[in-house]
């Protein structure tokens, strides 16, 4: 604004007047509530505020505008919490895995099955709901068995009938210390775990709550997650169990070799 000139500012009911430049004192006369107020302004107050909501003169404010100090625990806290979010971001950051289609695949699946039981009878109704969660821990259940476990962990298993009939089941897993990328890993156990978990939960609920509808959903998830679990778990141990051998082995021709040359 010029020298002779007054500045308003009308946000929540405030005025702001600048004080000429050519006069000592800025005399001014304003009606707040229906009372008549007149306030005089020096000429080294640049700038004043008169609030109608307080009623008269306010000077400014000595409010640096700095938010407010943080107490040493609260600061404490919130690098905690920085730290385990990047160690989180970090360990399932899908630009470092080695498959992170499969990766994406195998978790959705399984939250769309959490989803449809969880959301769907209100969106819909409980047979909707109850045919979607079906369909999709069944496309989980095939993923797992035969996409994921083979690309992210390099374990698989199947059934087979022997001639008798009865039912044999193999674990496969590499012959050899096949490097395997962590988080890979870590996608594949985390949602496989956290799956089992979930379906066990609103298992022990529907079982409690009588839902004998609801029931069969969950028993049915369970089932199928549970099955995946165990079968790649007994792949992974017979794979440890081998590897241990292995190094055992190779460990006992070298310190035999050793021996050998040293006599």
């Amino acid at each position: 604004t010029s020298h002779n000139e007054m500045e308003f500012d009308y946000s929540k009911n405030e005025k702001q007047y600048l004080a000429p430049h050519d006069s000592n004192k800025l005399s001014l006369e304003t009606s707040v509530d229906g009372e008549l107020d007149h306030i005089n302004i020096p000429l080294d107050s640049q700038r004043t505020t008169i609030s109608s909501n307080a009623g008269g003169y306010q000077p400014p404010s000595d409010n640096t505008g700095k938010p407010p100090v943080k107490s040493d625990a609260e600061v404490a806290f919130a690098n905690k919490y920085q730290e385990r979010a990047a160690n989180l971001q970090e360990n399932f950051d899908l630009g470092h895995a080695s498959h992170p289609i499969v990766c994406v695949f195998t978790v959705l699946f399984k939250g769309l099955a959490a989803f449809s039981y969880l959301f769907v009878p209100y969106l819909f109704n409980d047979v909707i709901a109850f045919i979607f969660t079906v369909l999709f821990i069944s496309a989980d259940f095939w993923m797992v068995k035969n996409v994921s476990g083979r690309l992210l962990v390099g374990l698989r298993w199947w059934t087979a009938y022997n001639e008798d009939g009865s039912e044999k089941w193999h674990f496969e897993s590499p012959n050899e210390n096949r490097p395997t990328n962590p988080i890979d890993l870590r996608f594949f156990w985390a949602s496989q775990i956290g799956a089992a978990v979930f379906w066990s939960i609103f298992s022990i609920f529907a079982l409690f709550g009588l839902k004998i509808f609801w029931g069969s959903a969950c028993g049915i998830a369970l089932s199928l997650t549970a099955t995946n679990l165990w079968a790649y778990y007994k792949c992974n141990k017979d794979y440890q169990r081998r590897m241990e051998s292995l190094v055992h082995g190779v460990g006992v021709q070298v310190a035999t070799k050793a021996m050998s040359n040293f006599l």
